[in-house]
């Protein structure tokens, strides 16, 4: 059936308008994320990469279970810009840049433009999901340099250069100084690599180089500081053995998987639309179609060896998902217009109401409608007692106009965050407690606990601050492990008054 001219000029000129809106949004939301809060994670990074920022170690002057990589942000952003909460939401917007652009490119190369196109609209509105707590972490920053691998792998139709597999080696070494389960990834390079046996040596040995890079240079940088010891204790020993533990059925991690995978708005809506377009790709090209289910396949294989599920884990699937159903909306469009365009509207009627609540509440906070103390009132993850970002910054101000910036506090708790934003430093390297209180999965808990008590015998912190009611997963509330730590308990109880509340949180004053 054939139109006016004037319906074929209308229809671009909506379609040209809704999408500078949506850019336009987006672009607004991507600002909004700069006055975000801290999270639990961000703010125990934020402390670590704080220590590291002030001369000290990681694991040796700041404890925590992630990989050493995991702080060079964080201290570098304190470095730029000084201590703050919007340091790393700019690099993080970089980052989210870098994804999005190396997306477009593996989309492109996998199909065309258009399909380019798709990708990065349902990968920009997936990453407006992302809320302050689970944007902003080592596993979104390990999946753009992912993103970034099948970028380069797809740009050949042949075996890639040496060059090449030690580029992508080198990134999946990066990445295994996050977590060591990132070292599968090197399989990505697998159906790339020349076949002839002399050829296979050279890129074994490119891939061994540029992988090992950046494992050298760490290895390099602790053994300068003396602390080769504190990072194979805590970052691979005490994981190995205390953290690292898959609870339950073949059967229940299956369960917990899926109840995850279905709270994940992005997987949940773009999974079905992703595997068809994975079958499409399949069937026009087997070694496109091999890296594209290898990339999705190993994501899906490392979040359930961790067995955790938590929902920043789900974040390196994001990209692959975009690229599938970006692959099947190009389908779509060839095969019925109209279905592509309802399919996409669908899935922005889906993502859209996220970024426009951000975008009007950070209105409301920079206009002067709301304060910051009501702005932080939206960020709260879980529960107000489990995390609530504003009770957080009052913990942090109180602590800072009652202190000097010598004196020591001790949060009994998750939140190493109150240490950063009250710039007052832990007694000890343990800024938060989880290593102190995980009972009889924690071989090292007596030798933790003594350190830990020989440290505030000798500099007792001016506060300890101790939460209630914050108990989540498998973790007691801290004011349980407060009470059963009686070394620690008694020694508060006997030097220290209780001066104040805030929220669930009862303060100690050293007398």
């Amino acid at each position: 059936m054939l139109y006016p001219a004037w319906v074929g000029s209308f229809y671009r000129i909506v379609r040209f308008g809704f999408g500078a809106a949506l850019i336009a949004l987006l672009a607004m939301w991507a600002v909004s994320t700069l006055s975000w809060p801290f999270s639990r994670d961000q703010g125990i990074l934020a402390w670590a990469g704080s220590v590291v920022r002030a001369g000290g170690v990681p694991y040796r002057d700041a404890w925590d279970v992630k990989g050493p990589i995991a702080l060079v942000p964080f201290a570098a952003t304190q470095f730029l810009f000084g201590r703050n909460m919007w340091g790393i939401r700019v690099f993080d917007l970089l980052i989210g840049v870098a994804n999005l652009t190396a997306l477009a490119i593996a989309a492109h190369r996998f199909w065309d433009r258009i399909t380019a196109e798709y990708a990065v609209i349902l990968g920009a509105l997936f990453a407006t999901w992302l809320n302050f707590a689970i944007s902003a972490q080592p596993d979104e920053w390990c999946g753009c340099a992912l993103t970034v691998i099948v970028a380069i792998l797809s740009s050949t139709k042949q075996a890639i250069t040496l060059r090449s597999v030690a580029a992508c080696s080198f990134l999946v070494g990066l990445c295994v100084l996050q977590k060591p389960v990132y070292a599968v990834f090197i399989l990505l390079l697998v159906p790339f690599i020349d076949r002839r046996s002399r050829a296979i040596r050279k890129s074994i040995i490119a891939a061994l180089l540029g992988f090992s890079l950046p494992i050298v240079a760490t290895l390099i940088y602790f053994g300068f500081h003396r602390a080769v010891a504190s990072l194979i204790d805590t970052y691979l020993l005490f994981n190995l053995r205390a953290h690292v533990k898959v609870e339950g059925s073949p059967a229940e991690q299956v369960r917990y998987f899926l109840y995850a995978w279905q709270a994940f708005l992005p997987l949940a809506a773009g999974v079905p639309l992703a595997i068809f377009g994975a079958v499409v790709l399949t069937t026009r090209s087997s070694r496109l179609g091999a890296l594209y289910l290898l990339w999705f396949s190993l994501n899906v294989f490392i979040i359930i060896v961790q067995g955790k599920y938590f929902e920043y884990q789900f974040v390196p699937l994001v990209a692959p998902v975009a690229l599938g159903g970006g692959l099947a909306l190009r389908q779509l469009r060839d095969f019925r217009p109209a279905a592509a365009t309802v399919v996409l509207m669908t899935f922005i009627l889906l993502f859209i109401n996220d970024p426009l609540r951000s975008v009007k509440e950070w209105i409301s906070y920079r206009s002067g409608k709301i304060s910051r103390n009501q702005y932080d009132a939206h960020f709260v993850y879980l529960n107000k007692n489990h995390y609530d970002s504003g009770t957080i910054r009052l913990l942090a101000t109180y602590v800072r106009e009652h202190s000097t910036k010598t004196d020591t506090i001790q949060v009994w708790g998750f939140d190493a965050g109150i240490n950063y934003l009250a710039d007052r430093a832990a007694p000890s390297r343990f800024g938060y407690t989880y290593p102190l209180e995980i009972g009889s999965k924690n071989p090292y808990l007596q030798g933790y606990r003594a350190e830990f008590l020989d440290k505030i015998h000798e500099k007792p912190p001016v506060y300890v601050l101790v939460p209630s009611q914050d108990a989540f997963g498998s973790m007691p509330a801290s004011d349980q492990s407060f009470n059963e730590f009686t070394g620690f308990h008694d020694f508060v109880l006997a030097r220290y008054n209780v001066e104040k509340t805030i929220e669930n949180w009862t303060l100690y004053r050293l007398r």
